[in-house]
C-alpha cells in the first residue's frame, strides 16, 4: 500500500510539471475574464440593485421565486450578489436573444452571451463552481430555462449536458423516434449541438446502461438535484469528510437511483472509510445498472489488491482493461500486484504502460 501510495505521488508530481504552463496560461486567461465580467456588472448593478430591492424586475425575473433547490443553488451557496449577478446575465441574455423562435439558435446565442460576458468567470468566479461540464451546464440550463426554453440536464458517463426537450419524453433508444423531434443535445462547454449517437460512440455508452435509464434519458428536476448532492459529496471526500460524504451521496442516489456513477462515487467513498462490505454492495449496484462501467470494475480491484487478493483485484483490474484498455489506474494496479508477486518484468512493463496512457486526476474515477 506504501508502495503504492509512493508511486501515485510521484506520478502526481510529474504532471502537476508537465502542466504548469498551461495552468499559467488559464490563469492569466481567467484574470482576463474576471476584469471583463465584473467591469460590465458593475456598470449595470446599480440600476438592478434599486430595482431588486422592493419589487421583481421589469423583465419578470424576480430571483427570490426561484426555487432553494434548484440545481444552481445546491452546487452553489446562494447569496444576494449572486442573485443579481444572474438576473443581470438573465436580462442581457433576454435582450440579445430577443425575437429568436428556433430553439437551436437560441441556444447557441445564449452560449454566445455567455461567453461575451465571460462564461469561465461567469462558472468559476461568481458562482464557485468548477469551469467544466456540471459549472457550465447548471449555469446555461438556470439561464435557459429562464429564458422560457425547455431546458434539462442529461447524463452522459462521466459527463453532463443541456437537452432541450419540449415535451421531456426523449427517446434515446431510437433517436429517430418522432418523438424526438425538435430535441436538441447541447454542450455547454463548447456550444456544440450533438446526437445521441456522438455519446454512444465518444463516451462508450452501453445499450443496457440506456435501457436501464442510467444514460441519454431527460432528467426530471429532481433527477437533476442529484447532481449537486454527488458533487457535494466528491467535496467532503476530498475534505476527509466521509460520514458527510457519504450522506450527500445518499441523498442523491434517493433522487436518481438509476445513475450507476452515484452508487460507484457512494462505494469509493465506503472504500476510503475502511468499509469494504458496503464498498462492494454499491460497485455491485453500479454495475447491475451498468455492466460496462470499467471505473465499477477497477474500484472492486482496487479493494481485492488491498487486501491481497490478487487473483481476484487481477480478474477486476482485466474486465475494467477489457472496457478501457488505456485505463492508467488500473494498468498500474496490475503493475503493483506483479511487484507483490515478485515478477518485476512485467511490474515495470504494466508501469510503463501506465505513465504512457497518462495518469488522470488524483481520483480517476470523478464526473
Amino acid at each position: 500500500m506504501l508502495r503504492k501510495m509512493i508511486t501515485y505521488s510521484i506520478l502526481a508530481g510529474s504532471m502537476a510539471m508537465l502542466t504548469a504552463a498551461q495552468a499559467k496560461a488559464e490563469e492569466k486567461t481567467q484574470e482576463a475574464d474576471t476584469i471583463k465580467i465584473e467591469k460590465t456588472i458593475k456598470d449595470s448593478s446599480d440600476s438592478i440593485q434599486e430595482n431588486i430591492k422592493e419589487k421583481p424586475s421589469k423583465d419578470g425575473y424576480n430571483p427570490t421565486m426561484l426555487a432553494s433547490e434548484d440545481i444552481l443553488w445546491i452546487l452553489s451557496d446562494r447569496t444576494k450578489e449572486k442573485e443579481l449577478s444572474l438576473e443581470f446575465i438573465i436580462n442581457f441574455a433576454r435582450k440579445t436573444t430577443e425575437g429568436i423562435n428556433d430553439n437551436q439558435k437560441k441556444a447557441e446565442t445564449i452560449y454566445q452571451t455567455l461567453e461575451d460576458l465571460g462564461y469561465r468567470t461567469i462558472v468559476s468566479k461568481i458562482f464557485g463552481l468548477d469551469n467544466n461540464c456540471v459549472g457550465r451546464s447548471a449555469v446555461f440550463k438556470h439561464v435557459a430555462k429562464e429564458l422560457g426554453m425547455p431546458a434539462y440536464l442529461t447524463l452522459a458517463p462521466s459527463h453532463v449536458f443541456v437537452r432541450i426537450d419540449p415535451d421531456g419524453k426523449h427517446n434515446p433508444e431510437d433517436e429517430k423516434d418522432s418523438i424526438n423531434k425538435g430535441d436538441i443535445n447541447f454542450e455547454a462547454t463548447l456550444g456544440y449541438v450533438l446526437s445521441d449517437n456522438f455519446y454512444r460512440r465518444k463516451l462508450n455508452v452501453s445499450e443496457s446502461s440506456v435501457k436501464n435509464k442510467c444514460y441519454l434519458n431527460t432528467l426530471t428536476e429532481e433527477q437533476e438535484k442529484s447532481i449537486g448532492y454527488y458533487r457535494k459529496g466528491c467535496i467532503k471526500r476530498e475534505e476527509g469528510r466521509f460520514d458527510e460524504a457519504v450522506e450527500e451521496f445518499t441523498k442523491a442516489i434517493s433522487l436518481n437511483s438509476s445513475d450507476p456513477e452515484l452508487h460507484l462515487q457512494r462505494g469509493y467513498t465506503f472504500y476510503m472509510k475502511g468499509d469494504h462490505e458496503n464498498a462492494r454492495k454499491d460497485l455491485n449496484e453500479s454495475l447491475k445498472l451498468n455492466p460496462e462501467f470499467a471505473e465499477a470494475h477497477y474500484t472492486k480491484g482496487t479493494i481485492d489488491f488491498i487486501e491481497e487478493k490478487y487473483d481476484k483485484a487481477n480478474s477486476n483490474l482485466e474486465k475494467a482493461l477489457e472496457i478501457k484498455p488505456n485505463f492508467p489506474e488500473a494498468l498500474l494496479d496490475k503493475a503493483m500486484i506483479y511487484f507483490e508477486k515478485g515478477d518485476t518484468n512485467m511490474a515495470i512493463r504494466y508501469f510503463e504502460m501506465s505513465k504512457k496512457a497518462g495518469m488522470a486526476t488524483k481520483d480517476g474515477i470523478e464526473r
